[in-house]
């Protein structure tokens, strides 16, 4: 049962609340004792509140993820977690988010609330509005990383933003077009939306976006305020793009970008390269 419940909150997908740290990172406070404690806390209340949110949603679309060819043996679909209890920990968890936010800062409380607020709207409304859904999915990202700069009353750089945005909109059409290809494959319709979309109308937004992505990020690297040498890590943001287009080409992946994440290592090692290399040249002075 325990791991019913763990697998229910969706660990994997706690990645996406890495960007809590965008702040603290590319601000140089992130040897700030203080500063990176709260941080980590915002990170966990950023997991509990988007695990929440995941176990609301699989209550709501119980009947569809059972039709769904991967979805079906999540806890609640499968059965193996049942409604009450799902519920049970759907209330718990928020409370205990929402208090631990507010405890911690009352600017970042109002961002939890958002968050929630905004993929309420999400679930019950906007992932049935075609271009919408992929949109409100990037602003989940925007939310993490303005959460990480209210933490501490810095502002994270507009380009970094903006190319968090992107990049969630990236990966988000990029979902959406391995759902479509599983679609074709399997003739079964999991997903209303997906008969607005199709493979060629996304390739097209994600070679603007694709574009977008790599525009922001030099603008981001060129900052004064970076040493001129951070620029050269536009290199492993060029390769990782370029990577993940390949795994949505090639395999399934896609459909689960944290699972790509940690299932390709050329994709995975390159991420880690891209922090380490950051960190040398933002806080190592040579």
């Amino acid at each position: 049962m325990l791991i019913n419940i763990i697998r229910l909150l969706r660990p994997k997908q706690w990645t996406k609340n890495l960007v809590v740290f965008a702040a603290i990172i590319f601000s140089g406070e992130l040897l700030n004792i203080d500063i990176l404690v709260k941080t980590i806390i915002g990170f966990f209340i950023f997991c509990g509140i988007s695990s929440s949110v995941y176990i609301l949603n699989d209550i709501i679309d119980i009947d569809k993820d059972r039709a769904h060819h991967k979805k079906r043996f999540r806890p609640i679909a499968s059965g193996k977690v049942s409604i009450p209890l799902a519920t049970i920990i759907f209330i718990g968890l928020f409370s205990i988010s929402l208090t631990g936010s507010l405890l911690l800062n009352k600017y970042f409380c109002g961002v939890i609330i958002t968050y929630f607020i905004v993929n309420m709207f999400y679930i019950f409304l906007l992932k049935h509005i075609v271009i919408i859904d992929v949109l409100t999915i990037s602003i989940g990202f925007f939310l993490r990383a303005v959460g990480g700069s209210v933490l501490f009353s810095t502002m994270v750089s507009n380009y970094l933003i903006i190319c968090t945005i992107l990049l969630a909109l990236f990966l988000a059409l990029n979902k959406r077009r391995s759902e479509i290809l599983l679609t074709v494959n399997n003739e079964l319709i999991t997903r209303t939306i997906l008969e607005s979309y199709s493979v060629d109308m996304i390739d097209k937004m994600l070679s603007v976006v694709t574009s977008a992505i790599l525009f922001s990020y030099l603008l981001f690297a060129m900052d004064p305020a970076h040493p001129t040498i951070f620029v050269f890590t536009t290199v492993f943001v060029i390769y990782g793009l370029f990577r993940y287009i390949y795994i949505a080409d090639k395999t399934d992946l896609a459909e689960s970008p944290e699972y790509a994440l940690l299932h390709d290592k050329p994709l995975l090692i390159n991420v880690i390269l891209w922090v380490v290399v950051s960190y040398v040249m933002l806080y190592v002075k040579i």
